[in-house]
C-alpha cells in the first residue's frame, strides 16, 4: 500500500488528511485524521512529534470503503519514528505503515 496524503491543520492535537493511493493496484481515494492523543498538543502536520494515531477510510471504486487504523510504534527519540502497526477491518493481518519524507 503506498498513500500520498496532504495534511490540514484543525485543532491543537488533531490534523485532518486526503489524497489517494494504490493497495494491491487498485486506486484509491483517502480521508481521515491523525490524532496527538494524550501527550502530544500543537501539532504540525507532517513534522514531529510522531502522532499517537491515524485513523483513514480507503474508498475503492467498485467496492465496500476500508477503515484503517494505524497506532505509533516507537517514539520521538526512536529511529523508528513515523512509523505505526495498522490493521485493516479483519484485525488478524497488521502491516507497518512508515513516513517517507518527499
Amino acid at each position: 500500500m503506498r498513500l500520498e496524503l496532504s495534511a490540514t491543520y484543525d485543532t491543537a492535537e488533531t490534523y485532518t488528511v486526503a489524497g489517494t493511493g494504490l493497495l494491491d493496484g487498485d486506486s484509491l481515494t483517502v480521508t481521515g485524521s491523525v490524532i496527538g492523543g494524550a501527550v502530544h498538543r500543537y501539532l504540525q502536520a507532517q513534522t514531529t512529534p510522531v502522532p499517537e494515531t491515524a485513523s483513514l477510510i480507503l474508498k475503492r471504486s467498485g467496492a465496500a470503503d476500508l477503515p484503517l487504523n494505524c497506532f505509533a510504534i516507537g517514539d520521538d527519540t526512536s529511529p523508528a519514528a513515523w512509523t505505526w502497526q495498522c490493521f485493516l477491518p479483519d484485525y488478524r493481518h497488521p502491516f507497518t505503515l512508515t513516513k517517507d519524507t518527499p
